[in-house]
């Protein structure tokens, strides 16, 4: 027998780098239209209810959502969509994200039920806050591991040349913009500079 589902279509925006779009990340849907759509995005000021939400950090319900309005969202909604609730995710006060629950029926969302999803997405927004922190911390362990040696590496040259090449391996490494420059002036320069 087929296994009932709880929301049919459920779907989790993460917003990029900028924060000017959500990235839809996951979706669980019957409906195959809803698979398709993952990996697309929407800007955050967009008039979708997704949109919206992410702008305002508030979660916001439609009730009795007509097949007109559902067109009128554009291809994030599964057609058969009659109700939808968006609740952000959002880490120390900052939107990273977006839950969003289609339902096949007018008025599927009562307050009680925005509250648990709200609870939801808090839980989301702690665990995808301590998986951000890992990254991080495993980056700057990367980077001080690094950093440590070529330090070690740079103590053991015998030349500039040595130094140099130690350095701008070690930095072709890291995930910053770097530049090496020698500062040093000719003689020539110097003596016009001196006049």
């Amino acid at each position: 027998p087929p296994r009932s589902t709880l929301f049919p279509y459920t779907t989790l925006f993460r917003s990029d780098e900028t924060g000017n779009y959500l990235l839809l990340r996951a979706v669980s849907s019957k409906n195959p239209v809803g698979q398709e759509l993952k990996g697309s995005r929407i800007p955050i000021n967009s008039p979708t209810l997704v949109g919206w939400v992410a702008s305002h950090n508030q979660s916001q319900v439609a009730l009795d959502i007509s097949s007109t309005e559902a067109l009128e969202q554009g291809n994030l909604i599964v057609p058969e969509t009659r109700s939808e609730v968006a609740v952000p995710i959002t880490v120390s006060g900052q939107v990273i994200g977006v839950l969003d629950i289609q339902m096949d029926r007018p008025n599927a969302f009562d307050p009680e039920t925005v509250a648990t999803l709200q609870s939801l997405s808090n839980q989301l927004a702690t665990g995808l806050r301590n998986i951000l922190l890992v990254m991080s911390a495993q980056i700057n362990y990367e980077e001080t591991s690094l950093l440590y040696r070529a330090s070690r590496q740079i103590s053991t040259a015998t030349s500039e040349n040595q130094v140099i090449d130690i350095l701008s391996e070690t930095l072709t490494h890291t995930n910053h913009v770097c530049m090496v420059l020698d500062v040093s002036r000719s003689e020539e320069h110097t003596s016009e500079l001196q006049s």
